[in-house]
């Protein structure tokens, strides 16, 4: 198996719990559907775009500053970035599967 395919496998397996706790705690991830999160995304203008993952993204994005752009050292960075636009994703589908039951 060449080493670009064991990565892509890495990447694309599911995170454990303990690695997601671990990660927001060494990358300084925030909740996405913390209050705060939801409050900007509450306030914001129709056309304003709300990045609960922002901090996970710029650190990630700093790795690759400092690892001369070398993606394979910043895995779990980009895991973190993955892990929370997912989180966020999902609660995003809830709270509209949940504000649609009225209508039916």
């Amino acid at each position: 198996m060449s080493s670009q395919a064991s990565r892509q496998e890495r990447m694309s397996a599911p995170i454990s719990e303990d690695e997601i706790k671990r990660l927001e705690a060494k990358y300084m991830v925030s909740d996405p559907n913390s209050a705060e999160n939801k409050k900007k995304f509450r306030e914001k203008q129709p056309s304003q775009f709300v990045d609960p993952c922002s901090e996970a993204s710029k650190a990630a994005m700093k790795c690759l500053d400092r690892n001369d752009y070398d993606k394979s050292l910043c895995g779990s960075y980009f895991a973190a970035v993955r892990e929370c636009r997912k989180i966020w994703s999902e609660e995003r589908k809830r709270e509209k599967r949940e504000a649609s039951k009225g209508i039916w």
